[in-house]
């Protein structure tokens, strides 16, 4: 594996761990809420929020500022439980320069709607991914990025 596939996995995997963690602090902070009582649960919320804040710091920091072009997808799948779309939730200024796509316009749009002569063989190859969690690497040209 060369450096810059290397690289690219591994920002991958800590933008997972974050997400994870900051889901993790989300679900511990929201009962402390309700549950707070005395400064022994007043400084732990406050500790949780504290590294909650730092931990979306960090996230929003490596996604806006890595240079390979990421943007993170949910699959949508057909009632054969097979990939027919995938909706844009995060586009990072990385992939808006080599897609040409802005984050405004495809968040919370389909692939089909951001993309509407998208080939099927682009929602499988994303699909693959987000059903079995392996990475796939591919180069294939497109005309609809022009």
């Amino acid at each position: 594996m060369n450096n810059l596939a290397k690289t690219k996995k591994q920002l991958i995997a800590e933008l997972e761990q974050l997400k994870q963690r900051n889901a993790i602090l989300e679900e511990m902070s929201a009962p402390a809420v309700t549950e707070t009582k005395g400064a022994d649960n007043y400084s732990r919320l406050i500790q949780l929020h504290d590294d909650l804040l730092v931990s979306k710091e960090r996230y929003r920091l490596l996604f806006e500022k890595m240079t390979e072009g990421f943007a993170a997808a949910e699959i949508i799948l057909n009632e054969q439980g097979e990939p027919a779309d995938f909706r844009f939730l995060e586009v990072n200024p990385a992939a808006e320069q080599l897609t040409g796509i802005r984050s405004e316009g495809a968040v919370g749009k389909t692939a089909r709607e951001t993309f509407p002569r998208l080939g099927q063989e682009w929602i499988n190859i994303f699909g693959k991914v987000a059903l079995t969690g392996e990475p796939v690497t591919f180069e294939q040209y497109s005309q609809l990025l022009e």
